[in-house]
């Protein structure tokens, strides 16, 4: 998948709240971020800011919701894959992102 279409997914099942069908697709995120190292340096400053974004506010909505799964510390261990990966790539590539790809990234 490209990486806008990964993170269009993220921020998506975030919006909407689907927090528990996401698992999926965080996972696939993780491999691929974690085996192909030229998979992160195609993603656009938006995209990184948008997924960053999109695994916050699921995690959060988890938390949040009375239903908390059993698996949500696997959970969080992927979305701590991912957000390794995409804080590096911030530190790398900082002077590319705008103010606000930096805000919501850090939200």
């Amino acid at each position: 998948p490209k990486p806008q279409e990964i993170s269009n997914s993220i921020w998506a099942l975030a919006t909407a709240g689907f927090n528990s069908e996401s698992g999926a697709l965080m996972m696939l995120t993780a491999d691929l971020l974690d085996t192909k190292e030229e998979y992160l340096a195609q993603f656009k400053p938006q995209e990184l800011s948008n997924t960053a974004w999109g695994i916050a506010t699921i995690l959060s909505n988890k938390r949040a919701s009375s239903d908390v799964e059993r698996d949500s510390g696997k959970d969080d261990a992927v979305a701590l894959r991912i957000l390794r990966h995409i804080a590096r790539s911030i530190s790398e590539r900082a002077d590319e992102f705008k103010s606000q790809e930096l805000s919501n990234t850090a939200w």
